[in-house]
């Protein structure tokens, strides 16, 4: 919080001591014409795993300041609704939320058996905002520094304070770390970062302009009035923190959500293709970053849309008629285990050849499918081979639809 305290001096005092760029290891927010406590940057304290459970469903963190936190919810969009109507429904229900006092259970992913904390939050305040790729944060974070004629020597060091914040993105992204948590850390530290340097409402405005596709979310602000149950997660966080930092790099790059899956392809491809530590590391923050962009995708999609989606890169790849349409199979009980699976199992479960475990009803229809077209020069062999390549490359292509930088 320190480097917070200081940059909001030399806002309001120009003559006191500047802080040294490169000090900006743990980044912190404030606002320079209001007493606000700081608000922690989740990423560069290594705090976007924690999870605030609200009922029975969990929501990614936006920061956490000394007396309360933010938490981001997903807005899906009504089919044939503008996003000006869909923009003031969201604005009004959220609203009606104001003063609701809610219990909130706070643990971190991954941790299955670790701590849980139970607090009590007040809902205070929202408000929307779209969730912009790392180079969007970048492109609008130095626009807004050069409109406002903030240069790179800047004695305050708000420009270095900017270039660290994006360091930090950068380095997770590098490292194939980058999660759904990351994305809305960082759209929400672009937002602070906004505040902290004074931003008025048109520069709010201008924002968000041409990014009406991008996933819109809602940020609740919630107080934790309790001064001991405030303090308990001062302690909770700062904990977790220290322990991160004590970790060996390796961790950093391997943090994963759904461990033990994670660990069991791993295993099953060392033992298969012998992998080097440098590959085993890389493939499990490949599936880590994957995994936590799974619940939008669930969202969004289903599993209907994704194996449309393949059929459609299958009649792609043989140059077929594109508007050949996917038959549904009727007899049984193929068709009545297709609805089933379709209905009950995770898209990953089905499409994501590195989390099956076997071979899925929906690989056999689509296999069967093109098989039956008659006029395919390939083996059955290499067939198969490929089908299981359009079903995993449609939900890469749908997971990036949703952000998942890939």
């Amino acid at each position: 919080m320190q480097s917070s305290k200081d940059l909001v001096k030399n806002f309001q005092h120009p003559g006191a001591a500047p802080r040294t760029p490169g000090k900006f290891d743990r980044i912190a927010h404030g606002h320079p014409s209001i007493q606000r406590p700081a608000r922690l940057d989740l990423m560069s304290h290594d705090l976007t795993q924690l999870t605030a459970q609200v009922g029975s469903r969990s929501y990614s963190l936006c920061d956490i300041s000394a007396k309360g936190f933010s938490y981001a919810q997903h807005i899906p969009l009504k089919a044939r609704a503008s996003l000006p109507m869909e923009v003031e429904r969201v604005k009004a229900s959220g609203g009606n939320l104001h003063g609701k006092v809610l219990p909130i259970s706070f643990y971190f992913r991954g941790e299955s058996e670790g701590e849980v904390l139970r607090v009590h939050g007040r809902v205070c305040n929202h408000r929307l905002f779209f969730g912009l790729s790392l180079e969007d944060v970048s492109k609008e974070l130095k626009q807004f520094l050069f409109l406002h004629r903030i240069p790179k020597d800047d004695p305050l060091h708000r420009y270095a304070k900017a270039e660290a914040l994006l360091d930090k993105a950068r380095r997770l992204a590098y490292s194939k770390n980058w999660s759904m948590p990351s994305l809305l850390a960082l759209n929400i530290s672009l937002i602070n970062f906004f505040e902290e340097l004074g931003a008025t409402q048109a520069d709010f405005d201008r924002l968000w302009q041409g990014y009406e596709r991008r996933p819109l979310y809602i940020k609740f602000g919630i107080a934790i009035d309790d001064p001991n149950e405030a303090r308990q997660l001062a302690r909770f966080t700062k904990l977790h923190e220290h322990y991160r930092s004590l970790e060996p790099s390796f961790s950093d790059v391997t943090a994963t959500e759904e461990v033990d899956a994670l660990e069991e392809s791993v295993t099953l491809a060392v033992r298969e293709k012998k992998l080097k530590p440098s590959e085993i590391a890389l493939s499990q923050a490949r599936q880590a970053s994957k995994a936590l962009f799974l619940e939008l995708l669930e969202e969004r999609f289903t599993a209907s849309d994704l194996l449309q989606h393949a059929w459609g890169l299958g009649l792609a790849y043989f140059k077929l008629d594109p508007s050949l349409r996917l038959p549904l199979p009727f007899l049984e009980p193929l068709s009545s285990d297709l609805r089933m699976e379709m209905a009950e199992k995770p898209l990953q479960e089905i499409f994501d050849q590195d989390f099956r475990r076997a071979e899925v009803v929906c690989h056999q229809f689509l296999f069967e499918t093109f098989l039956g077209l008659g006029n395919l020069d390939i083996e059955e062999e290499d067939l198969n081979k490929r089908v299981f390549q359009f079903m995993q490359r449609a939900m890469e292509e749908k997971l990036k639809e949703v952000g998942w930088p890939g």
